[in-house]
């Protein structure tokens, strides 16, 4: 009898510890996960505004559309038009690296595709919206 009663405890001590370094292995995965996250992956498009003291051209007329601008595409989950350019975000880099490389007259930026949807952007400003969406969430 006294024996069982020991294995018993010993089996629930063993539990628990097995449990504990599971519960530790999972939240020091999460840390690390969150830790190591790029901010860039976490931009909504609707945060992007055309700053007033400097307007970019590429964004004139931006407002949301991710129903039409995702509709079919693997791993769109947001989507803005703009007068000239219609600007996706995607799920992972993948996703957006697959889209870009399908479609013609497109600038990847990270998780961000800008796709022009005219030619009525001139060089530097198709350059100007670049810039601005490489430097978001970037710091010094």
């Amino acid at each position: 009898m006294q024996l069982a009663g020991l294995r018993r405890r010993r089996t629930i001590w063993i539990s628990l510890g097995v449990v504990l370094l599971l519960a530790l292995g999972w939240a020091t995965t999460a840390a690390v996960i969150e830790l190591t996250k790029d901010p860039r992956q976490t931009i909504s498009l609707s945060e992007i505004t055309n700053p007033q003291d400097n307007p970019i051209a590429a964004l004139d007329g931006m407002h949301q559309d991710t129903a039409a601008l995702c509709a079919g595409i693997e791993g769109c989950i947001q989507g803005y038009q703009a007068d000239h350019a219609a600007l996706r975000r995607f799920r992972s880099l993948d996703s957006a690296q697959r889209f870009a490389k399908s479609t013609t007259d497109t600038y990847l930026s990270d998780w961000i595709v800008i796709q022009y949807t005219d030619s009525t952007l001139t060089p530097a400003q198709r350059q100007e919206i670049q810039v601005y969406l490489d430097g978001l969430a970037t710091s010094d």
